[in-house]
């Protein structure tokens, strides 16, 4: 018998109803950043000291620095028209984890929740003293401007003139007016990962959702529901509504329907359709075991995701439409 697993990662784009038209070089942008994502955090798994922990951040790093995902560089808008974004990793082998919680300057909160897990003896750090703990450890800033991309500008003016107009038509009632962003505004990229070794990784990062109240965190950087990790049992990331996620601890309701027994398949299913069923809400998980078994399941209409296993890629823009191809 082999002494060492093979190595698997997924990687994960966000969940969201893409209620617009999405042009094919924007699809074709956004199939090779999640491919090239997942490739990053497995060449890390192939080499000799690669960790789950190392290949998730650096696949997240990458989405981070793609303006076509929710997170760093393409991140959403808040009401105040700034970028706050969140982030979480989590070790399966001791349950450590870290996170940074509503930062506006780190161009890669993935790796500030990483200095947060390793560097301090909290799990998480929020807002201003996240930024200046950053700074402190040498961190990288940009300029919030620097954070803001074409899309998010256009998503944040469509959401303030539907405000707008809301507030003259005073007749017209319609009972999700309290929420303005648009219907894809709550994609979130993650990745969970298990090396040689057994031990399993998630991360997730987010730029929130368009046109949120200044000052609102939601699931993504919330062990339990923007992902967990556990060498006994597996890792999950999740995407889509956080309100909904941080309800019903979607990540540790699946990790907790595989120790019952369910496969990853099984559990990404009915722990996304439990969701539903109970709060209304709609997203996506990322899923694997601790031998290695994956699972990858949506319930709305686009999540781009890519998973590497045995040096096959398997990709698409939602997990009922995958392609495969060799490394």
């Amino acid at each position: 018998m082999d002494k060492f697993k093979s190595p698997v990662i997924i990687v994960h784009g966000g969940a969201s109803k893409r209620v617009r038209y999405v042009p094919p070089a924007t699809k074709s942008a956004v199939c090779k950043g999640i491919r090239a994502a997942a490739k990053r955090g497995y060449d890390i798994l192939k080499s000799d000291d690669g960790t789950a922990v190392s290949a998730v951040i650096e696949a997240v790093s990458s989405l981070e620095d793609n303006k076509h995902f929710n997170a760093g560089f393409g991140s959403k808008l808040n009401k105040d028209r700034k970028v706050q974004m969140d982030a979480v990793v989590m070790d399966g082998e001791n349950l450590k984890c870290g996170g940074a919680i509503s930062v506006s300057n780190v161009a890669n909160p993935v790796q500030l929740a990483r200095l947060v897990m390793d560097k301090t003896e909290h799990c998480l750090l929020c807002s201003k003293k996240a930024e200046e703990f950053a700074k402190e450890m040498g961190v990288p800033t940009v300029s919030n401007d620097q954070l803001i991309c074409e899309r998010s500008v256009t998503l944040y003016g469509e959401a303030l003139a539907r405000q707008n107009q809301d507030m003259m038509d005073t007749t017209e009632k319609n009972e999700e007016k309290d929420d303005y962003g648009d219907q894809e505004s709550h994609d979130t990229v993650g990745a969970v990962a298990l090396d040689r070794h057994g031990n399993v990784a998630f991360a997730t990062s987010t730029g929130g959702l368009n046109y949120s109240m200044p000052g609102r965190v939601g699931d993504s950087a919330l062990p339990g529901c923007g992902g967990y990790a556990d060498n006994c049992v597996g890792a999950a990331s999740t995407t889509g509504k956080g309100e909904a996620i941080l309800r019903v601890n979607l990540a540790t309701k699946a990790l907790t329907l595989m120790e019952a027994g369910q496969s990853p398949e099984e559990a990404a299913c009915n722990s996304i359709k439990y969701m539903l069923d109970r709060v209304g809400g709609y997203g996506g998980i990322i899923l694997l075991d601790n031998t290695g078994n994956t699972g990858v399941y949506c319930s709305d209409n686009w999540m781009s995701f890519a998973e590497i296993k045995d040096d096959i890629v398997r990709y698409g823009l939602h997990p009922d439409e995958s392609k495969y191809e060799q490394l």
